[in-house]
């Protein structure tokens, strides 16, 4: 009810309706209305005290219109930007694991006019501002709270399945999997980023017998080779067209050895020497 210059009460049900919803969400305005204000009809009263005249009601009706146009109403309106924005974004991303397949959004990505990119990087970083319910419905999206760690363990299960299907972990830095993860260069930031890693991480790649150093490993490989070669054929003359029986071209190694003498170190080149090649 709104009571009139002329002590009339007439019933505003929009302007009780925009008073419920002022007094349920700014507290210093609910604490400027009665205490049977809100009642389960949702009306309020505002309390005014004596204001016997003109002069003092003209007064509390500029500091209402104060307090309603500075404090109240830029949140109100914040609030619902809020919640549109958070709507808009749910949409959005809903859209883009359908498109993609994936809840990895780019930082930089937009959809439309909307910086879906930003919006999902936003919720990474503040999610202990978000509500339960909220948490919830982006955990049932697949929401990816931390990238770095997503993209390390789909990295492992990767090169698992490589391992599995390939029998090393000599991945060429060319490869991309059936499902466009480029486990080629994920591998080879790996091995040039390792001093990033941590103890944990190194072993666990450790562990799976992960390659750090390519040249290294083939070179140990073909050493390996030379002496099983010897073993079974009394010498070292591996014709150029030699495969062992796991795939390894020895013949190939063991010519580019001879034509790449100059590129090779003294130590390897004693090696070598004390084998006979």
């Amino acid at each position: 009810m709104v009571q009139c210059a002329n002590h009339s009460l007439i019933e505003d049900a929009e302007l009780s309706r925009l008073l419920a919803d002022l007094a349920t969400s700014d507290s210093t305005f609910a604490s400027s209305l009665s205490d049977d204000a809100l009642g389960q009809n949702g009306r309020v009263g505002i309390l005014t005290g004596a204001l016997g005249t003109a002069a003092l009601q003209a007064s509390a009706s500029e500091a209402v219109a104060h307090l309603l146009r500075v404090s109240v109403f830029p949140r109100i309106l914040g609030l619902s930007r809020d919640n549109d924005y958070w709507c808009r974004g749910m949409q959005e991303f809903a859209v883009f694991k359908a498109m993609y397949g994936t809840a990895l959004v780019p930082t930089e990505y937009e959809a439309a006019d909307f910086k879906l990119g930003r919006w999902v990087s936003n919720w990474r970083h503040r999610r202990d501002e978000l509500s339960k319910e909220k948490i919830q419905q982006l955990d049932d999206m697949g929401f990816v709270w931390d990238a770095e760690e997503h993209k390390w363990q789909q990295g492992i299960r990767k090169l698992e399945e490589y391992r599995s299907e390939h029998g090393d972990l000599l991945v060429p830095q060319s490869h991309v999997t059936s499902d466009d993860f480029n486990l080629g260069i994920w591998v080879s930031s790996r091995r040039h980023g390792r001093d990033k890693l941590s103890k944990e991480k190194i072993k666990q790649l450790d562990d799976m017998g992960f390659v750090w150093d390519v040249e290294e490993h083939k070179w140990q490989q073909g050493i390996r080779k030379l002496e099983e070669y010897r073993s079974e054929k009394g010498d070292l003359l591996v014709p150029h067209r030699h495969v062992t029986s796991d795939d390894f071209k020895f013949g190939r190694w063991a010519s580019n050895r001879r034509h790449g003498r100059d590129k090779l170190s003294k130590e390897k080149i004693k090696q070598l020497d004390d084998m006979g090649f």
